[in-house]
């Protein structure tokens, strides 16, 4: 037996740790710098991070919304995001490393949808007949499902996990039939980020993660006179070294660090 309990989370900013394994650094310019107030964030390089993601500076960790990168400019930002401080930087003459925490997968289209599954099985006597003795839990399954709204090679690559090949112009996916693969071995931390007020929430109590989340993709809609093209993608939680599955609030900031 299982029991369900669907939540819609509505809009959320999902960030996967790890998503991209050479995360590099920006390094914040030897001739910057910033308050503890500041929303834009310059850097030497800003085309290795993501289009949005959180970045470290220094012991801060900084959630930008969007990465300019004809300016070089991590915009929107929230400032002491993930249970940090806000705090002023200034590079000095070497500069700093600004290393990349987490990837931001983009715009979603739908909201994002959590499904916890508690799986029981009922036992019983033949006394009490048909009506169960106990009911035994035999393990609680995390599912995250969303659609993202960017329809882009590193975003198909990325849900098939698969590697985006050729140069500008002229790049493409090989997809694999895929068989014995294992989606446990290529699962990564994910962070749910609420948005609240039409902005990620910096509450930590607001935070849910996946210690290992198993991805795989649930198909596109292609566009016609209905429907927007997206690509489905849902997230399978697998237990961690703690056995545990799901966590929320505080308690993410100390499992999924």
């Amino acid at each position: 037996m299982a029991t369900m309990a669907t939540r819609m989370i509505g809009p959320a900013a999902l960030l996967l740790k790890g998503l991209i394994t050479e995360a590099g650094t920006g390094n914040f310019p030897a001739n910057a710098s910033i308050t503890d107030a500041d929303t834009s964030i310059s850097c030497v390089d800003s085309s290795i991070y993501p289009s949005n993601g959180v970045i470290e500076l220094e012991s801060e960790k900084i959630y930008y919304e969007y990465n300019d990168t004809a300016t070089n400019t991590l915009e929107q930002c929230i400032r002491g995001f993930y249970g940090t401080t806000a705090a002023a930087h200034s590079a000095g003459t070497a500069g700093m490393d600004m290393p990349l925490f987490a990837s931001g997968l983009g715009e979603t289209h739908g909201g994002v949808t959590l499904t916890p599954t508690e799986n029981t099985v009922e036992t019983h006597t033949d006394q009490a007949g048909v009506v169960p003795k106990d009911e035994i839990r035999t393990g609680t399954v995390f599912k995250v499902a969303t659609s993202l709204a960017e329809v882009t090679l590193a975003n198909l690559a990325m849900v098939h996990k698969e590697t985006v090949v050729g140069t500008v112009g002229s790049q493409g996916i090989a997809i694999s039939v895929g068989v014995g693969k294992s989606l446990r071995d290529s699962a990564k931390p994910l962070i749910i980020v609420p948005y609240v007020e039409g902005a990620p929430s910096n509450d930590i109590e607001d935070l849910m993660g996946m210690p290992k989340a198993g991805m795989k993709a649930t198909g596109a809609v292609n566009f016609d006179n209905a429907n927007q093209r997206i690509i489905g993608v849902e997230f399978t939680s697998y237990p961690d070294a703690y056995k545990n599955v799901f966590y929320i609030g505080a308690e993410v900031l100390t499992y999924i660090a």
